[in-house]
């Protein structure tokens, strides 16, 4: 369970525990976590939206803490968790046989990358839309 990591490295250390702990997740009893986001799919679930609950304030004060002046660290969480979230419908999509625990460490290093990209990268890019 995320609400049982340690966060007691450096904010980036922490934000990897997070990762680590969130894709851990999604290999456990892989049939129930498809089904619960076959679910998501069809019935708007507030909740999972909500920014009070423990799993975004885990990430969102470790992202804060990370944060450069005018980055909003609410929108870089949800953007992380929305990443997240992709990934693991791409592992349910995908074919039954994967190797979990490779695809596991190809996420985590995926996701740290992409989230390196938005604290680092994406704000010195200029818009042109």
């Amino acid at each position: 369970m995320l609400s049982q990591i340690k966060m007691d490295g450096t904010p980036w250390e922490n934000v990897g525990k997070f990762i680590k702990g969130y894709y851990n997740i999604a290999g456990e009893g892989n049939e129930v976590m498809k089904q619960m986001m076959a679910c998501r799919l069809k019935y708007y679930d507030e909740y999972y939206f909500n920014e009070t609950r423990p799993m975004f304030h885990m990430l969102h004060d470790q992202i804060a803490s990370l944060t450069g002046a005018g980055q909003d660290s609410q929108k870089l969480t949800w953007r992380i968790l929305f990443f997240c979230q992709g990934r693991q419908y791409n592992l349910f999509a995908g074919p039954p046989d994967i190797d979990i625990s490779t695809w596991r460490s190809e996420q985590i290093e995926h996701t740290m990358g992409y989230i390196d990209y938005l604290l680092n990268y994406e704000k010195t890019i200029p818009r042109i839309y």
